[in-house]
């Protein structure tokens, strides 16, 4: 899910070396991102990081990114 410079994605509760990896307010330089048309590099600030309650997703974890500054590739 993206809306303007902010993104979330899920993260599976089996994937424990990037949870432990991502720490909220923690600042990553380089990252890839996706979008339906385009990709793009940039650095990225992880804002909030939450366990899914409820849902078919429960138990994965929701990675609240904010974008600090774009630059196409």
């Amino acid at each position: 899910y993206q809306k303007g410079e902010t993104f979330s994605v899920v993260v599976p509760k089996s994937n424990q070396a990037l949870l432990d990896y991502l720490k909220t307010g923690q600042k990553n330089k380089r990252m890839e991102l996706y979008s339906s048309s385009i990709v793009f590099t940039d650095q990225c600030r992880v804002c909030e990081i939450s366990r899914i309650e409820s849902g078919s997703r429960q138990g994965d974890y929701s990675v609240c990114m904010t974008i600090d500054d774009a630059r196409l590739i």
